[in-house]
């Protein structure tokens, strides 16, 4: 069941396993008005992203005894999701930051990190989504009613629904209402077919918005 709140801002899920820094950097971010999830362990990031999508990570490297690491979680991420990834770690090593980078990682920060910075870096992550997502749906204007052929989205409606979803669930939501198909929707969103079929079940779900004609019927003028 959804716990998204109609008036959260942007989810952010921080994963690490220092419990002391996760909790203050969630505390933070919870002030700065993000709605924020935690995960001390890779397994519990997973069990997160499994049931809500955040909009943003924020992902350490090292993790304890564990055999696993944030480049090799960011790599499993990137294998159905563009999701940004913003690795905050206290490796400072220039090899460090091109490793994390070319694993997939939008952005490289180090610890101690200024809060100031990690909500810049945060909130460039976003527009750099709602970027690509007028890109996607051709709209030069974000307040303009967009179309495709003779398909049109009223913004009015599309604003009330989307309170409920992430950014990505959003995008997704705005191409299955002009007709994108299950494949055109992941290649525009680089991601797998499975995860947009995952992706369209949780617009649904948190909507109650029944399937695909519906959300057209709803969405469109």
């Amino acid at each position: 069941m959804d716990k998204r709140s109609e008036a959260a801002g942007p989810a952010i899920l921080i994963i690490d396993d220092d419990r002391r820094f996760l909790g203050i950097t969630k505390k933070i971010l919870e002030l700065r008005g993000y709605e924020t999830r935690s995960a001390a362990s890779l397994e519990a990031a997973r069990r997160s992203m499994k049931e809500s999508m955040p909009d943003v990570i924020v992902l350490d490297v090292r993790f304890g005894k564990s055999d696993e690491n944030g480049l090799g979680f960011c790599c499993e991420v990137r294998e159905h999701s563009s999701v940004p990834i913003i690795f905050l770690t206290g490796l400072a090593g220039s090899g460090d930051v091109v490793a994390g980078l070319k694993a997939g990682g939008d952005d490289y920060l180090t610890k101690p990190v200024d809060f100031d910075v990690l909500e810049a870096r945060i909130e460039a992550a976003l527009r750099r989504v709602e970027l690509d997502r007028k890109n996607l749906t051709g709209s030069e204007n974000a307040g303009d009613h967009e179309k495709i052929g003779t398909a049109e989205i009223d913004e009015e409606k599309f604003a009330r629904l989307a309170a409920k979803l992430s950014e990505q669930e959003k995008t997704a939501a705005r191409l299955v209402a002009l007709g994108g198909s299950n494949q055109e929707i992941a290649e525009k969103l680089i991601c797998s077919v499975d995860y947009v079929k995952k992706l369209t079940s949780r617009i649904y779900a948190r909507t109650g918005i029944p399937g695909r004609a519906d959300l057209r019927k709803k969405l469109l003028k």
